[in-house]
């Protein structure tokens, strides 16, 4: 389902929006020096204005998305480039900005090297940007420049609700909730419109236009016979009982619900947690424990649920297939031991390990720096949360 760019960004309509007759503005150098040398733009061909509108437009957009779907972050790419006319000049404005984010975590640390790897591929220059900004580095860039656009009803009834959802499938209707909204405010505003526009196209099938017999239009198809029309009739009732739901009801909160279960879900999953949970629930834990009536084996269970749950469990579940499987144990391990939930010293807590044929020395480096540990901030929060409180889902 390709959905529709408005619904995430709202076109900006002339380059003075962009800020490059800002002297603060990273756009300003980046127009100046380096976007009016640049051929692929065609400075010599009517429209150039224009293109150069479309670029910015299309970068902004772009680095919307990325930041709107970070679980996707490394599929998005093909996405973004089929979607612009002028890759060669986007994608170095998208490496740019997102590579100048005053915050970013290793996701887009990924994705600007796989940026790289397919400017290199393509002959597209990535290092021409960052020259104009050797002697002044580039500014800092707050996320929020980025962020989708606040959905309202004028800018929903814009869109061709009959084209996107297929003539209103509830499949699909669900879909591009689930995709597009970002509270439940947004969601009812797009189960009202979504609504309409079926209603709008139910009333024009049956109250069509009449026919028209003239010189002008002598190949105007045949109207239906009466024992055609049970074929031809809409249903959307499926469809309108889901836009109810959400409207009226919880509707929203499943959907929410069960995207957040398939987003952080992944096909290894049952061999993860069925390693993990096994690994913990043996004896060395309680010996370490800093508190066994805390940390008992139905918390480590919840843990290890939780964490496969949360944003990070695709991710260990790749690790897990590339044998990084000790990795991701002692480096747990490490991380627990590191928020207090073990006591004493770390050799004694390495001594009592479980080894799988591994030194003593390598345990305890992959419960330090040699470790995966990616999740050490998601791990903190969780702990610092009242760790006999029931977690849930």
């Amino acid at each position: 389902m390709d959905i529709p760019r408005e619904l995430f960004y709202e076109e900006r309509k002339s380059l003075k929006q962009f800020g490059i007759d800002n002297d603060s503005s990273n756009n300003k150098a980046l127009f100046e020096k380096w976007i009016l040398t640049l051929t692929d733009l065609r400075p010599g061909e009517s429209g150039y204005t224009s293109r150069i509108l479309q670029a910015f437009n299309d970068a902004y957009y772009s680095c919307t998305l990325i930041l709107r779907f970070p679980e996707n972050i490394l599929s998005c790419i093909p996405y973004i480039i089929s979607r612009t006319t002028m890759p060669s000049v986007v994608i170095p404005m998208v490496h740019f900005y997102l590579d100048n984010l005053k915050k970013k975590d290793s996701r887009i640390t990924l994705l600007l090297t796989a940026l790289n790897t397919e400017a290199k591929r393509m002959g597209w220059s990535l290092e021409d940007i960052n020259k104009i900004f050797d002697k002044k580095k580039a500014k800092g860039i707050d996320s929020t420049v980025f962020s989708c656009r606040v959905l309202s009803p004028s800018v929903l009834s814009t869109i061709d609700w009959q084209k996107v959802t297929k003539t209103y499938k509830k499949e699909l209707v669900e879909s591009v909730i689930r995709v597009v909204a970002k509270n439940e405010d947004e969601a009812k505003m797009m189960a009202e419109a979504i609504k309409e526009a079926a209603n709008k196209t139910e009333d024009e099938f049956y109250n069509p236009e009449p026919y028209i017999e003239s010189d002008e239009y002598p190949n105007v198809p045949d109207e239906p016979e009466p024992d055609e029309w049970s074929n031809l009739t809409p249903d959307y009732s499926e469809t309108y009982n889901l836009c109810a739901d959400i409207i009226e009801g919880d509707g929203y909160s499943k959907i929410k619900k069960q995207t957040n279960n398939e987003k952080h879900d992944f096909p290894n999953k049952i061999a993860v947690t069925r390693s993990l949970k096994s690994f913990f629930e043996e004896n060395w834990f309680d010996d370490c424990s800093s508190d066994i009536q805390t940390y008992t084996k139905q918390w480590r269970e919840r843990l290890i649920d939780d964490l496969l749950k949360s944003e990070w469990g695709p991710r260990i579940g790749e690790d897990w297939k590339m044998k990084r499987g000790d990795k991701i144990k002692y480096g747990l391990v490490g991380l627990l031991y590191e928020y207090g939930v073990f006591k004493g010293k770390k050799s004694e807590i390495v001594a009592k390990l479980p080894r799988n044929d591994k030194p003593e020395a390598t345990i305890s480096d992959y419960m330090g720096s040699k470790g995966i540990k990616y999740y050490a901030e998601w791990l903190n929060n969780y702990l610092t949360a009242t760790p006999e409180m029931e977690k849930t889902d």
